[in-house]
């Protein structure tokens, strides 16, 4: 009878320590596989007093947030993120992070990687593929009734499409054992960013005005529209440049606005470019604004229509009794046309030219003009 008796305490004593180390293990951070996400449970597997809670008021104050810019991120790039949670009178939270593909089925594995940044409060740990976040010990407790924890997530370097954080808080009643303790569960979706803007600028040449822009990374991006303003308001596309699509490394881009000539634009001007990036399905991004204060440059001769189709005209606004011996060139140097010009307009006929940018040089009047065709 007494072994029975030493039998029974030896194993109330093994179930109560299998009891407080379980407790403890999850405190110190809970196993992988427990955010909810497809293929996983949470945490009321342990905790399971109550239901899966995933809406209501407790539920709505979990937040996430983070540097991405307007909810969207771009390839290839470092964010932080912090996740919060607040819930009157409770003493400790536990919580886990995974990042998956918002279509992410139970074979999914995680979408980037997360970096650790508080190693007190959090610690990383890897299952099947996915990388997960969670608290530890010392990142368990609190005592106004609210937790945070912060990290690092370094997005993928190809497109993934949208992606989600899926979390898990547990609040914990701090009564040693896993009852009474309620589990919320959560999830956060960002799109991909289209376009990761370097930088986009304009300088003026004589009458002409380049713009050049880079990107430092792309995901679908179909093509970019250069914009002009006169007031910072109201743009107009001056044309289209393709994009490269997708890729994870710099892009740079240029554009050539052909002002109206000097002869018609006497007074100085402020120029404002941006522009407009447009994915493959449809939706559109803007670049940051680039201007310069336009200070035309007066010559003899002007050149219109510019651009052109088939034919322009020249016209000279010297002296009449001037004949100026005037040639076109293509980007190779070769000479397409030369004549001369006296004081009445000249018609030239450049059908036959293919489409690209030539020079008209005359005489000894500098800068070169820029026709485009």
């Amino acid at each position: 009878m007494k072994k029975s008796k030493k039998a029974g305490s030896l194993i109330l004593v093994l179930s109560f320590l299998l009891i407080t180390s379980n407790v403890f293990t999850n405190s110190s951070g809970p196993p992988a596989g427990k955010t909810n996400a497809p293929g996983e449970s949470n945490c009321t597997d342990c905790h399971g007093s109550y239901s899966l809670v995933t809406s209501g008021s407790v539920w709505n104050a979990i937040t996430l947030s983070s540097n991405m810019p307007a909810g969207s991120y771009a390839l290839n790039t470092t964010y932080t993120i912090t996740i919060s949670a607040s819930y009157t009178g409770i003493p400790r939270f536990g919580f886990q992070v995974c990042v998956l593909p918002a279509s992410a089925t139970s074979s999914s594995v995680s979408v980037g990687s997360i970096i650790v940044t508080d190693a007190i409060n959090s610690q990383t740990q890897t299952s099947g593929g996915r990388q997960y976040i969670n608290h530890t010990s010392s990142g368990y407790v609190t005592t106004a009734g609210a937790a945070s924890w912060s990290f690092n997530w370094h997005s993928p370097s190809t497109n993934q499409g949208s992606i989600k954080f899926y979390v898990v808080i547990n609040a914990v009643d701090n009564d040693n054992s896993s009852s009474g303790d309620e589990v919320f569960a959560k999830t956060f979706t960002f799109n991909a960013l289209p376009v990761k803007w370097l930088s986009v600028k304009s300088t003026q040449k004589d009458n002409l005005v380049s713009i050049n822009w880079s990107t430092a990374s792309e995901s679908n991006n179909d093509h970019f529209d250069v914009e002009r303003s006169n007031d910072g308001k109201n743009f107009s596309s001056l044309g289209t440049v393709k994009a490269v699509g997708n890729t994870s490394s710099i892009s740079n881009y240029s554009f050539n606005d052909f002002v109206n000539d000097g002869i018609k634009t006497t007074s100085s001007n402020k120029f404002y470019y941006r522009i407009k990036q447009t994915d493959i399905d449809g939706k559109t991004d803007y670049s940051d604004l680039t201007f310069v204060d336009f200070k035309p440059t007066l010559q003899r001769i002007t050149i219109s229509p510019n651009p052109v189709a088939t034919e322009i005209t020249l016209s000279n606004h010297g002296n009449s009794n001037e004949i100026l011996p005037c040639e076109i060139y293509n980007t190779k140097g070769e000479m397409v046309w030369n004549g001369t010009l006296d004081a009445s307009n000249k018609n030239i006929d450049i059908s036959g030219l293919e489409r690209g940018i030539y020079f008209l040089k005359a005489a000894d009047e500098k800068p070169t003009r820029f026709i485009k065709l």
